[in-house]
């Protein structure tokens, strides 16, 4: 009896380790979400930044990384990392061997996605893009409006 549930997992198991070796379609994101609205101490919703001034921040960033900003529509690829009804990809950063950079607008925040897609591991590059960008726009706008997500 042991030996028939053997099989069936050594079987499973090879094809985990093939899969991790290859590390195909492997998938890694960071965002960092950006809060559009907040209030002052009397109550007051007022908006924190506007979306001009955070697309010149990391568009910049990107630039100067010697990534190729492009608008994308509803039928590209990524056009799917915009979730929910009121989310909007603004404009998508690509460069190869580099992660891509998505901005994303919605009613209540702005997102910023890096993606990356190669390895088991989240590449380096990905995590110190991320951390970059974030010190960026946190030290400008605030960090109790600024939210890093790995």
């Amino acid at each position: 009896m042991k030996r028939s549930n053997r099989v069936p997992g050594q079987a499973f198991l090879g094809m985990v380790l093939v899969f991790a070796m290859c590390g195909c379609g492997t998938v890694h994101r960071s965002r960092i979400v950006l809060d559009s609205w907040g209030r002052i101490p009397d109550g007051t919703v007022v908006s924190n930044f506007s979306v001009d001034e955070v697309d010149s921040f990391v568009r910049s960033f990107a630039l100067q990384r010697g990534y190729d900003v492009k608008f994308a529509d509803s039928s590209h690829a990524w056009a799917e990392e915009a979730e929910g009804d009121d989310a909007s990809l603004l404009w998508m950063a690509e460069k190869p061997g580099d992660p891509v950079i998505l901005f994303i607008s919605t009613d209540k925040e702005l997102v910023v996605t890096l993606i990356g897609t190669a390895g088991l591991t989240r590449s380096p590059l990905i995590k110190e893009y991320t951390n970059v960008i974030y010190r960026m726009l946190a030290d400008k706008f605030g960090e109790e409006n600024v939210h890093l997500v790995y």
